[in-house]
């Protein structure tokens, strides 16, 4: 459909109105007179709110307007005269003209969801301007629908199994973008305000880590606290080397123009991607926002519930209002539980990366202990080398002299070590490096031995086979 300008519009409405009416219901702007929105009081409205939001909210605002037939100012200014006075039905006008504006909207809307639209609408004009002390006075029936209510059909959630499948088929960058909807539970607006340099571990982290975000939600600004799965962090690394590893801008960008993706795109990537993999019925089924609902499903798999499930899900947490504090810890715990729920590229088993982490920690256990027993020998080789040193310059004994004392205390100790009950069986000295014969050994050599079986290390490490066998003879 060709896209119309106000001018022609406004020269020709009546020819044109059915049409500008299908455009809306298909959710595309409609052209309307919109100076209203220069009013301060629908400025200060719009403060925080994302783009899409405020052009739904100045569209359906018009209605409102043209319902009670006042403008902006006048409706605050009337507000703020009414708080103060005594007559119950002056303070509470406004309310009831909103359930007069509700029955309106019933008798000329279709859906209940178009309706609530409008109502929401209106209800954050006087919030947003007053606060909850002064805004609409509402109660949880005045939103309930009075139209006929049919069987709706169920949304398709794509499954686990569902989501592998169209993972498969996706190219570098939708693979990527797939897995941040579905493990983060971002909406399509959020995903494309991520930048590079908001995750700041992004080239850094280790292969099998998650990386802890929080990030207010576009649309409500509530406080999103989850994390990015090392599967999303390696499929956008991927895609990045790809674009020569930017240390800056936006992660998802539109290949053609290098801009960043916006949400539209987002929508038209994984719809295709849905028609490729299960045709084209199945992608008139699809949304983006129920990759939403099966991040959120999954949490409620993994038993994920309470203020926890809140902050992951970027919902808000009722009765705190923002009071307390939570610990990313408990969020990154959380995220361990509900990755074996969503994950796709073949790391899913928890018991193999269980068993990768328990390997990789062994791994650093052992290094330490190795580091401290050097340690340890560096020491006790410095302390008997000082000894001997000292003894020879204090009393003048020779190297040959201190050899000669120690090959009686070397024999002694090598027995020692061959008659203890768990050498008996160990063999392990027979590959070990040869030693030569005491007797034909060097008098450094002598004092070496001598300190390495003062240390206590094992014989098969220091014994050569001729050793072995004559001290063997010599014992029995």
């Amino acid at each position: 459909m060709k896209k119309m300008n106000s001018e022609f519009i406004k020269q020709k409405p009546q020819q044109n109105n059915a049409k500008t009416v299908k455009m809306a219901k298909r959710g595309r702007p409609v052209t309307v007179d919109r100076s209203y929105c220069e009013d301060p009081y629908v400025q200060k409205w719009f403060v925080g709110l994302d783009k899409n939001t405020k052009g739904n909210y100045s569209r359906q605002f018009k209605e409102w307007l043209d319902f009670i037939g006042m403008n902006p100012t006048e409706q605050i200014e009337l507000r703020i005269m009414q708080t103060n006075s005594n007559d119950l039905t002056e303070r509470q006008f406004f309310e009831n003209k909103w359930r007069e504006f509700k029955a309106y909207l019933e008798a000329t809307k279709k859906t209940d969801s178009c309706v609530k639209g409008y109502l929401k609408c209106v209800a954050s004009f006087f919030s947003r301007n007053f606060g909850k002390r002064y805004g609409l006075a509402l109660v949880r029936g005045d939103w309930v629908s009075t139209l006929p209510q049919h069987m709706k059909a169920l949304d398709w959630i794509p499954s686990q199994a569902e989501i592998k499948t169209l993972y498969t088929h996706a190219n570098l960058r939708n693979k990527a973008l797939l897995l941040t909807l579905y493990h983060t539970g971002l909406s399509e607006a959020d995903t494309t305000e991520l930048t590079i340099e908001s995750i700041k571990e992004l080239y850094t982290s280790e292969e099998t880590e998650h990386i802890y975000f929080q990030k207010y939600r576009t649309k409500t600004t509530e406080l999103t606290a989850s994390c990015f799965s090392f599967e999303v962090i390696h499929d956008i690394r991927e895609m990045l080397s790809e674009r020569g590893n930017p240390k800056k801008g936006f992660i998802f960008v539109n290949p053609s123009t290098n801009k960043p993706l916006t949400t539209h795109g987002i929508q038209v990537a994984l719809k295709e991607l849905v028609a490729k993999t299960f045709g084209e019925e199945k992608a008139k089924e699809f949304e983006t926002r129920h990759l939403r609902d099966a991040y959120n499903s999954a949490l409620i798999s993994s038993g994920i519930v309470g203020d926890i499930k809140c902050l992951m899900m970027g919902h808000n947490i009722k009765g705190s209002e923002g009071k307390y504090a939570f610990n990313p810890e408990d969020i990154k715990k959380a995220y361990d539980k509900l990755f074996p729920h969503v994950s796709v590229n073949g790391l899913q088993s928890r018991h193999d990366i269980v068993v990768l982490k328990n390997h990789k920690r062994e791994q650093a256990e052992k290094i330490a202990q190795l580091k401290d027993t050097l340690l340890a020998v560096e020491t006790e080789n410095h302390v008997l080398k000082t000894r001997i040193e000292l003894l020879q310059k204090n009393f003048g004994v020779t190297e040959d002299a201190l050899a000669s004392l120690l090959k009686p205390l070397i024999r002694e100790m090598l027995r020692e070590k061959l008659l203890e009950p768990s050498k008996t069986t160990d063999v392990g000295f027979l590959i070990a490096p040869k030693i030569p014969n005491i007797d034909a050994m060097s008098s450094a050599g002598i004092i070496e031995l001598y300190t390495k079986l003062k240390r206590g290390e094992p014989l098969s490490s220091i014994a050569s086979p001729d050793l072995f066998e004559s001290l063997k003879q010599k014992s029995e």
